[in-house]
């Protein structure tokens, strides 16, 4: 980096930070491709050659940002941790340093939250570094119990998601002005599997400190730089989703095929074809090229059918949900018992992933990396889980009633953990979960006791 970048004058301050602030909007907005230098000049009011006298490319801006957000983050919330005895206090702390941190700016909010799942090496590095900095003050939490080894750090890993995902779908709703009662549950969230029900109903009764979680908005700084390293199964219906392989081309000729299953054929080929481009360049670096290429279709058939790239992710994410569900339901529907029922649609849903990689990583990882719209639908998609697993309320000993929000709270640690190891490359070795999402998943409803009885039988 040449001195004029490492050392700018403090006009340049200020027009480093515009282009900063530029690409970050463009991106919230829109994704990171359509971030172009012309795009960030066009957005400051400058010539594209300023961008380029403080910056090589987009990509040294983007990470720079993604970095420094991360930094502030880890800073901010273990600097809070710090600051206090006693892990529940430690874990009370930290969470309104989250709180706050998000509500100072939620576009960096929102930016922070969703890069995170970027497919960039650096930024993976960055968020496993973070993820494991969470999970270690979660995991604190071992030494509340009788017998730390009882638990094992898949439960920290568990309720890392489960915060992120709360934390996350919040931000979606635009529902962080009131920040005590987020925390609230937060600290439900962190502190049921450590120290019981009793004492996790405890936390939604505190109420927040009378000063100091609360602050005004920064000032946008120029930041220093990181100080982390990194310079479908077969289907039944019109559902079916396969392997661009197993499509092959369409009969030439007089095939004997209506325009209408010719054109339905092509809509599958597309949604397959996207699939595999997606699992092979990621989503903002695929093309439309890259989509009928995979499909063998044409350019022109692919406009019949989508209006764009991302109307045609949808359309594919939409068809796995549905799919998901089904095999869920399908596995559920003999079972009398409901335990039993949630253990057998959780193995449905891990073999599912674990057989299909590509579907597994567009639904759970590409699609909160694609943008506002599809971020929207994932959401969605999401609480439309909480059904399956609300009748378990009626099994609660308490006559406390769980948080409005247990469900999606328990969705985001299942979908987390599940990532992650998709993020790793383990998809094929999803099912060895099964024992520890039980227990996750059970816990809040059935007690520990009997939630870990239930995992060791599927061990």
């Amino acid at each position: 980096m040449s001195a004029e970048r490492s050392s700018p004058h403090e006009g340049e301050l200020t027009e480093r930070a515009r282009i900063e602030s530029a690409l970050l909007g463009i991106v919230t907005e829109s994704g990171l491709a359509s971030a172009t230098p012309a795009a960030i000049a066009g957005r400051v009011g400058i010539e594209e050659r300023v961008f380029h006298r403080h910056f090589n490319d987009v990509q040294e801006v983007y990470f720079g940002l993604v970095s420094g957000f991360i930094d502030e983050f880890l800073d901010q919330v273990v600097g809070a941790f710090r600051t206090e005895a006693g892990w529940r206090n430690k874990i009370r702390a930290a969470a309104y340093s989250i709180l706050r941190f998000f509500q100072e700016d939620e576009t960096r909010a929102q930016f922070t939250l969703t890069e995170m799942l970027s497919p960039d090496p650096r930024v993976q590095l960055l968020r496993d570094q973070a993820l494991a900095v969470m999970i270690d003050l979660i995991d604190e939490g071992r030494s509340e119990l009788a017998d730390p080894d009882s638990k094992s750090r898949a439960t920290a890993e568990g309720v890392a998601g489960a915060i992120y995902t709360q934390v996350w779908i919040s931000l979606r709703g635009g529902s962080f002005a009131d920040a005590d009662p987020h925390v609230s549950q937060l600290m439900y969230t962190v502190v049921l599997p450590y120290a019981g029900s009793a004492t996790a109903l405890e936390e939604l009764q505190i109420p927040p400190p009378d000063q100091g979680w609360a602050r005004p908005p920064r000032p946008r700084v120029e930041r220093p730089r990181s100080r982390y390293p990194g310079g479908v199964s077969e289907e039944r219906s019109a559902a079916e989703v396969d392997t661009p392989e197993e499509l092959g081309p369409l009969p030439a000729g007089r095939h004997g095929l209506s325009r209408e299953q010719v054109a339905h054929n092509q809509r599958e080929r597309l949604v397959a074809g996207l699939a595999h481009a997606v699992a092979e360049h990621g989503y903002h670096d695929t093309t439309i090229t890259h989509i009928t290429k995979a499909a063998s279709v044409s350019r022109r058939v692919f406009y019949e059918n989508f209006a764009g790239k991302e109307d045609c992710f949808l359309a594919a994410f939409d068809i796995i949900v549905a799919h998901l569900r089904e095999l869920m339901a399908d596995a559920a529907q003999p079972i009398p018992d409901w335990p039993h029922q949630v253990v057998a649609g959780l193995g449905a849903m891990l073999r599912f992933f674990a057989s299909e990689p590509e579907l597994a990583r567009l639904s759970l990882i590409d699609s909160l990396a694609a943008g506002p719209v599809v971020g929207e639908r994932y959401r969605t998609a999401l609480l439309g889980f909480a059904p399956m697993l609300e009748p378990g309320r009626a099994f609660r000993a308490s006559a406390r009633p769980l948080p409005a929000s247990r469900e999606e709270s328990l969705l985001g640690g299942l979908t987390s953990l599940i990532s992650r190891s998709i993020a790793s490359g383990r998809t094929e070795q999803l099912e060895e979960l099964l024992p520890d999402l039980t227990e996750f998943l059970l816990t809040p409803y059935l007690g520990p006791d009997e939630a870990e009885r239930l995992a060791a039988e599927v061990e």
